[in-house]
């Protein structure tokens, strides 16, 4: 699958074959995953939203 609004269309097309309620959760929805979050809700999906995880700080504030 492609990360652009076809590949986004494969993926529900592939997640409607299995029955049932169905919820997308997204971790750092705001940037890579922008795209298919704003595509999902515009079909209709349910989408949740998750904060990153705060990560523990490194040693002598290196990245």
């Amino acid at each position: 699958m492609t990360t652009d609004p076809d590949g986004y269309a494969e993926l529900v097309a592939l997640a409607e074959q299995h029955s049932g309620m169905r919820a997308w959760t997204l971790e750092g929805s705001g940037g890579y995953w922008a795209g298919l979050a704003r595509h999902l809700a515009e079909a209709g999906e349910l989408v949740v939203e998750l904060d990153r995880p705060l990560r523990p700080a490194r040693r002598s504030g290196a990245k």
